[in-house]
């Protein structure tokens, strides 16, 4: 139904438009059907005892006592659909039709099944319909998560940019305990300065690296530790901690790999060079990185999890030579993804996710400060398509999700919440503070939703991104 983008144009339509598409009507009342059309839109208004057969349509909707007739004509088989009888929509013929047939659609119980078969039939989704999935580990306490859909055919399937979409989003942040609070999640943990090790370190042996780039309380300079085990070609080193310690009051922590599981031990770390017998050089990664984590989404754990289907240990591969895995994945983690049911995972499609580099440090052969795609079957929300606002010029071709843009305009607008959850929760989105390595936009509860910046390593909620394809 190409003709559903309606605009009214007769004084009944504005009426419908207040009804489907939430808007202000107007005019005031002058007839019995407007009354009726005015009370369902949410006036309080007392409306006149039904007479003709489609105010008996009109007096049920508005949640009145009465029995609706047998539909005979086109317009009964739209109200009846929105009484919630079982009906056969006929093809719509002119305008008024096109407005009920857009209001029995809205009315309707949605599946994803229903909108995979539309999108099949190359009809397009209103923005705001609502359906249920089963997910096994972060659903309501019927195990469901409320998906509502956001846009159609602006995403893109990755390798078949003409294939119908439906961008869909979870319209509760995702739950822990039945949907009563909001699970926080860490967006992406801290990493390591050096690529594996290439060549094994003996026990005992005195180690020496230069910081080349001060962070905070890590001046440039050459420092030196001393592991008190054997160290593996393929070991992973880490810091104990954070930039606002110095880092000869931290430790260099030394793991079998990078997954960062078995820890080999840590061991202090020392100013100057210690008469060291191996040099491991310049850190070649970022301090804001080897403090807090990557800012870019497609390296994160986070958006690892969404898109693992198995055990996230046995799954996880480094995006980069220090990437680490998160501590909060453990022995029995189960990727997002395979939270799904089978039949519903077939009919999420490979995006092509855009995204934007920060202007400090990348890790080649990514380079800083240029607008990039990956791929996914599930993201985060960036911040032009919330916010409507650039994080630079790279968002150019980016859109603002139409409710957003139209509806939900504040702030406050943006909060979200678990499902059962009494006050809003923090969220995620996928954009970086493009001028730093290290810092993620998120939607901040503690201002009344306006747009903010945290740590990669930081742990608040999510709302996740998915397009459904035919």
């Amino acid at each position: 139904m190409d003709e559903l983008e309606l605009t009214p144009q007769f004084r009944v339509e504005y009426f419908l438009d207040a009804i489907v598409n939430s808007t202000d009507c107007p005019y005031e009342a002058r007839d019995r059907i407007e009354m009726y059309l005015e009370r369902i839109s949410g006036a309080d208004i007392v409306t006149p005892e039904p007479m003709y057969r489609i105010e008996y349509y009109l007096a049920k909707i508005a949640g009145d006592d009465v029995e609706i007739p047998a539909p005979q004509h086109r317009a009964e088989f739209y109200l009846a659909a929105i009484c919630g009888e079982e009906v056969e929509l006929p093809e719509p013929h002119d305008r008024i039709d096109y407005w009920l047939y857009q209001w029995a659609e809205a009315s309707s119980d949605w599946t994803w099944q229903k909108i995979v078969a539309k999108l099949a039939a190359g009809k397009t989704i209103p923005d705001g319909v609502e359906f249920t999935v089963p997910h096994a580990t972060h659903g309501n306490t019927d195990g469901l998560i409320t998906f509502i859909t956001r846009r159609c055919n602006v995403d893109k399937v990755h390798g078949d940019p003409t294939k119908p979409t439906c961008t869909i989003q979870a319209k509760y942040l995702l739950s822990a305990n039945g949907g009563t609070s909001a699970a926080s999640f860490q967006y992406d943990r801290p990493e390591s300065p050096f690529p594996p090790l290439e060549t094994a370190i003996q026990a005992n042996t005195v180690v020496q690296f230069q910081v080349v780039i001060a962070y905070g309380s890590w001046p440039t300079g050459t420092y030196h530790f001393t592991p008190t085990a054997d160290l593996p070609v393929g070991a992973c080193l880490t810091i104990s901690g954070y930039q606002n310690t110095a880092l000869t009051s931290l430790k260099v922590q030394c793991w079998t790999d990078q997954t960062c599981v078995t820890k080999i031990g840590e061991y202090e770390i020392a100013s100057g060079d210690g008469s060291a017998t191996v040099d491991l050089g310049g850190w070649q990664n970022h301090p804001q990185r080897v403090s807090y984590g990557s800012n870019n989404e497609a390296e994160s754990n986070n958006f690892a999890w969404l898109n693992t289907i198995g055990n996230m240990r046995e799954n996880w591969t480094p995006q980069t030579p220090f990437d680490t895995m998160t501590s909060n994945f453990g022995a029995a983690t189960v990727g997002f993804l395979g939270g799904f049911p089978e039949e519903f995972r077939a009919h999420l499609g490979l995006a092509d996710i855009d995204n934007l580099t920060n202007t400090v440090y990348e890790c080649p052969p990514v380079e800083k400060n240029k607008k990039i795609t990956h791929t996914g079957r599930i993201w985060l929300a960036s911040r032009k398509e919330i916010y409507g606002s650039n994080e630079n010029a790279n968002e150019n071709d980016e859109t603002q999700f139409p409710y957003y843009a139209e509806v939900g305009t504040t702030d406050a607008d943006k909060l979200m919440y678990a499902e059962k959850a009494a006050s809003p929760t923090s969220y995620w989105l996928r954009t970086p503070n493009a001028s730093y390595a290290n810092y993620v936009r998120f939607c901040n509860t503690g201002t009344g939703g306006a747009l903010n910046n945290g740590y990669a390593h930081n742990s608040i909620g999510l709302a996740p991104l998915a397009i459904l394809v035919p």
